[in-house]
């Protein structure tokens, strides 16, 4: 009888710790982020272009710039979770940064170099 109630305690527990609350998944940040952006550079004159998103892993992406019809060359970003639907972008090495977010349909990207930094304003249709 003691063994009786021994496993039903243990059965008891085990029922009770495994109703605990399960662990968030990771949320896949770059999903949200993915698309074509179309706006604006603040370089002569808010010049004419676009920023397509790739997804790489859940918390990375490639960045395809074009200014003027003229792609950047731009290391893949990071994407961290920024809150209330905001997704952080940012990348950094001795040459520089990238850094920005993704809100909605609207993007912010800026690069900067150490002097010169260049930002890109646009919306996915």
């Amino acid at each position: 009888m003691k063994t009786l109630l021994f496993f039903l305690a243990v059965i008891t527990m085990m029922i009770c710790f495994g109703c605990s609350k399960d662990e968030e998944l990771p949320k896949d940040l770059a999903s949200e982020a993915v698309g074509l952006y179309e706006g604006n550079w603040n370089v002569q004159n808010n010049a004419y272009g676009t920023c397509e998103v790739v997804r790489i892993t859940d918390t990375s992406a490639k960045l395809y710039l074009k200014i003027a019809g003229v792609q950047l060359p731009v290391p893949d970003v990071n994407l961290s979770d920024g809150g209330s639907g905001k997704i952080n972008l940012n990348y950094s090495d001795s040459d520089g940064t990238i850094s920005g977010s993704v809100q909605g349909k609207a993007i912010t990207v800026k690069l900067t170099d150490g002097t010169i930094s260049y930002t890109f304003a646009g919306n996915k249709n």
